[in-house]
């Protein structure tokens, strides 16, 4: 009986002093738990605690990371805010479904047990019953309203995404039913989702209404439907808005495409109403417009819409462009007018451009701070120039701040006067009247600082830059205010506010009025959301440290160096409550991770010249060369920041003989290939630095060689700054010339001595980008140097140094049209090191000269893969790939072998003309040298072209027409005048 009594307490017990919070059933974010301290428990608190033990789903666990962030410690008296704290970190880590806390007497002490159930994140859907539509479509139409993340998934939103879905294929009334199936091995669950689709609706009647030019078979051609075809909204939906957008762009800009259902049963008859409009003309009358058409400043056929609003922002522009060429008083008015005979809608620009006004002179009066020279050089308006009133202002702006920046308030009254003109001409002319109201010089004379108890006032004034004694600024005042506060911010005052009286003067007296509010401490970082990068990785990352304030700066740089980590899909850093009132509060880094796996893959066609061995010499054909590539890629290994990578590409070329003119270019091949494996692991030994480790095998055809290569590097990347980075790389590799196009006496001594020839080199850089787009930069620049030693003490077969620098830059000198100029220089230079090399026979074995002694020879060149070579959709674009030199290092048919010196510059100006499409005019120019040391300007070639682009969902599409300034005879031949060049991306 006694024991029954026993048990019964103890179970009496348990449930009295347990602890719990419970999430919501489905997918959704668990609620903060509510804690209460119940009569029962009060008979416990301050009994010393003799054992803790953390439990999930009833088994014993001894993670550290959980022990670390329980406050209930071993020995020490039980209390009620240890066990609510407790049990607010484990709820913060997001990761358990149900969080208790329970107590058990032990002897005169107490056991503590937190038992944790954990969550199970949906990472799997399933489909029963009859689906009416394809699994796959229906998980698309899942996942769509969650970016494709199954961890966003909610299960009601689930299943009325598919009842959503298969009404709009037709059919009646789905019934989907969704269950949550957890699995406890991985501690996740699968949604299923029972449908039952029921009857797919069918259309009855087809009715095709409303006032269009297009006949009503073809409206229903269009839509693909049909008397009893499924009735599919969605898809109908879609093709009206086709057929609408196909009347926009015959000029029925206001046209509208609808349909009707009715029916409530398994037959639907469908009303479709077509409605055209008006078609749209536009006329302009008066002056004409500034350059670049109608169709640019009014643009209803690009944007399809002719709305009041587009109307009226193309008036604005039309006008701020004449002004902007001087017509101070232009008028611009749009007008839609109806043509009371015919569907015809006149869209009516009427611009008056007025007269050219040209600033004769600018007055000043009421200045005695600046004297009028001074401020006429702050006004840097100059005369003669067409008159704008917007750059008037803004130059009085700049005089009005050097007032402000000397600590003088003042008004700047601006009056235009037209004037007499007394130009040749007739443009008339404008003289602007200045008149300065200066206020009294004011000064700081005192700087005060009140309400600063928790930091130091020395540490306040060190943020405030304005000084007793200097001008009095607003600026600076408005400026030392934010600075003040966010002093306090980054040290965890997260409610301060700052406010600043300027009082007394002209000697005025700053008052810094501080509430400082309560301090927030880092209680605990908890990291939540991750599963294969490691808790330790990302803590790694978090500048915010247990004990330490929770500063606004420490928060968006560990926000920062996650983005920076490129693993994550998204991140948050949130605090948690503050369950004890003393303003400790756990930080929670939640993390969502990217999936680990990458597989990319493409393909494509290239198309050229090539150049083909014939009988009597060589010729160039256009052929063209299916390609394709395949990528898989892992993430997060070993829980940390690093990826490998598996890159593979082929191409199938016609055949490469060179030495056969009856098989050269016949019949296709596998003739190149690349296959290259790479490690990469970010911010080694917690710096800026990366570290990349790869190895390539690979086969590719030059212009005058095919080779093979074995490579492996070692590169080691440092971020000294968001624009500036340097590296350092090792590189061995072997590689095997064969298929040479140039004859063996027209070689160097270097590629006739080591047809396969290894190399063990070192190499270092330096690189600058601030461009502001890398794609398609308009402004900015990009700069760059490496040079790069090999050596036989490194295990080469030869040696030399080599250095290339690169400098490009890019500057948007137009809105209208976004046009844009851009340049680029790229100059190399290189030198071998001289080596004895023996001659050798046909067997391998040494030639004997007449002294007995072996024959040798000096080699003092480049391997061939290491030489310069220029011409090419990259480089000067009236050449042909690797066809530019000058005569020492082209053989008689124009083939290069390459030099150790070389210059190549190029410059573009780019503009839109459409959307998608954009003009470019080039210059190009420079050689490839023998040496070095023969570089000379009066060796450069020349050439000149235009190019358009398209800008494709892959990158820009280029083809660029190229032609040379000079032309040269190869083999009695006058080489060819022009290239083309076909290829995606720009050219620097």
């Amino acid at each position: 009986m006694r024991a029954r009594v026993l048990c019964a307490a103890m179970i009496t017990l348990l449930a009295s002093v347990a602890f719990q919070t419970t999430a919501a059933a489905s997918q959704s974010q668990p609620a903060v738990p509510q804690i209460q301290t119940t009569p029962d428990l009060k008979a416990w608190i301050g009994r010393t605690v003799t054992l803790v033990r953390v439990e999930i789903e009833g088994q014993p666990v001894a993670q550290a990371s959980l022990f670390e962030l329980l406050e209930v410690r071993r020995g020490v008296p039980l209390s009620d805010e240890a066990v609510r704290e407790s049990l607010a970190h484990l709820r913060n880590l997001d990761r358990y479904e149900t969080v208790a806390a329970m107590a058990q007497p032990d002897g005169e002490g107490v056991t503590v047990v937190f038992s944790l159930t954990p969550r199970h994140p949906i990472d799997r859907l399933e489909f029963r019953g009859a689906l009416g539509l394809d699994a796959q479509s229906l998980e698309r139409g899942v996942l769509e309203q969650t970016g494709g993340r199954l961890v966003a998934v909610k299960t009601e939103a689930a299943a009325e995404a598919v009842r959503r879905l298969l009404a709009d294929e037709g059919f009646f009334r789905p019934v989907v039913k969704a269950a949550v199936e957890p699995r406890h091995d991985v501690h996740a669950a699968t949604l299923v989702l029972t449908v039952e689709a029921g009857a797919r609706q069918r259309i009855g009647t087809i009715t095709v209404g409303g006032d269009s030019p297009l006949p009503a078979a073809e409206v229903l051609n269009a839509l693909n439907v049909s008397t009893g075809s499924p009735y599919r909204r969605r898809a109908i939906e879609d093709a009206l808005r086709a057929v609408a957008e196909r009347l926009r762009t015959r000029r029925y800009y206001e046209a509208s495409a609808s349909h009707f259902p009715t029916g409530d049963g398994e037959v639907v008859d469908v009303t479709i109403t077509v409605d055209a409009g008006p078609i749209f003309d536009i006329v302009v009358t008066g002056d004409p417009l500034p350059s670049g058409g109608a169709d640019q400043w009014i643009p209803i056929r690009r944007e399809n819409s002719a709305d009041e609003d587009l109307l009226e922002d193309s008036a604005l522009r039309i006008r701020t462009a004449l002004q902007n060429q001087g017509h101070w008083r232009a008028r611009v008015e749009i007008r839609r007018v109806e043509q009371p005979a015919g569907n015809r809608t006149v869209v009516t620009v009427d611009v008056n451009q007025g007269r050219r006004y040209r600033l004769r002179d600018v007055t000043i009066s009421g200045n005695t701070f600046l004297a009028s020279p001074d401020a006429r050089a702050l006004l840097a308006l100059r005369i003669g120039e067409p008159f704008r009133e917007d750059e008037v202002t803004a130059r009085v702006q700049a005089l009005a701040n050097a007032y402000a920046v000397a600590g003088y308030a003042v008004i700047v009254e601006v009056i235009p006067e037209e004037v007499p003109s007394t130009r040749a001409d007739l443009d008339s002319e404008v003289v602007v009247h200045l008149t300065i109201i200066e206020g009294p010089a004011r000064t700081v004379g005192n700087i005060l600082i009140v309400g600063a108890s928790q930091i130091e006032e020395s540490a306040v004034r060190k943020a405030i830059a304005s000084r007793t004694g200097e001008p009095l600024r607003d600026g600076q005042v408005r400026a030392d205010r934010n600075n003040v506060e966010a002093l306090y911010r980054n040290a965890g005052f997260q409610s301060a506010t700052v406010a600043v009286v300027l009082s007394g003067g002209p000697r005025y007296t700053a008052t810094f009025t501080i509430n400082e509010g309560r301090q927030t401490i880092v209680d605990h970082v908890i990291v939540a959301g991750n599963s294969r990068v490691s808790t330790a990785t990302i803590l790694g990352q978090v500048t915010l440290k247990s004990g330490q304030p929770l500063g606004q700066a420490a928060r968006a740089e560990s926000q920062r160096r996650l983005n920076d980590l490129a693993i994550f899909r998204r991140v948050s850093i949130t605090q948690g409550p503050d369950t004890s009132g003393d303003g400790r509060v756990d930080v929670i880094v939640h993390v969502e991770e990217s999936s680990a796996t990458t597989i990319g893959y493409g393909g494509g066609i290239e198309f050229g010249r090539t150049t083909r061995t014939v009988e009597g010499g060589v010729e160039d054909r256009f052929e063209f060369a299916p390609r394709g590539f395949l990528e898989v890629g892992r993430r997060n290994l070993f829980g940390g920041n690093r990826s490998i990578n598996l890159f593979s590409r082929v191409s199938l070329r016609p055949r490469s003989e060179p030495d056969d003119p009856a098989r050269d270019g016949k019949g296709f091949a596998l003739s190149e290939y690349r296959v290259t494996g790479s490690y990469r692991a970010t911010r080694i030994w917690r710096t800026n630095t990366d570290l990349v480790v790869s190895a390539t095998a690979e086969r590719a055809i030059r212009t005058s060689f095919t080779f093979v290569r074995r490579a492996a590097n070692a590169e080691a990347l440092r971020r000294l700054s968001t624009k500036l980075s340097v590296f350092g790389r090792y590189a061995l590799d072997s590689t095997r010339l064969f298929d040479t196009r140039i004859s063996e006496e027209d070689q160097p001594l270097i590629d006739r001595l080591f047809p396969q020839i290894r190399l063990s080199s070192i190499s270092s850089g330096v690189v600058w980008d601030n461009r502001d787009d890398f794609l398609d930069p308009t402004s900015g620049g990009w700069l760059s140097a490496d040079a790069e030693i090999a050596s036989r003490s490194l295990g080469s077969q030869v040696g030399f140094v080599k250095a290339f620098f690169q400098a490009t830059g890019f500057r948007r000198i137009t809105r209208a049209n976004r046009v844009v100029l851009a340049g680029r220089i790229q100059v190399g230079v290189a030198r071998g090191f001289e080596r004895q090399v023996t001659r050798l026979d046909d067997n391998g074995l040494p030639i004997l000269g007449p002294d007995g002694e072996p024959l040798t020879d000096t080699v003092a060149d480049l391997p061939a893969g290491r030489r310069f070579f220029a011409g090419g959709s990259t480089s000067v674009r009236g050449f042909q790939q690797d066809r530019l030199g000058v005569a020492g290092i082209l053989n008689a048919t124009g083939l290069s072998n390459g030099g150790n010196g070389m210059v190549v510059m190029n410059g573009e100006v780019r503009t839109q003309v459409l959307t998608d499409v954009s003009l470019v005019g080039f210059i190009d120019g420079g050689n490839v040298f023998a040496r070095a040391s023969d570089i000379r300007a009066g060796d450069f070639r020349g050439a000149a072209g235009l190019g358009i682009r398209y800008r494709s969902p892959l990158g820009p599409l280029r083809l660029d027409f190229g032609f040379k300034l000079d032309h040269r005879l190869f083999n009695l031949k006058r080489e060819r005048g022009w290239e083309f060049h076909l290829s995606i991306g720009e050219a620097f």
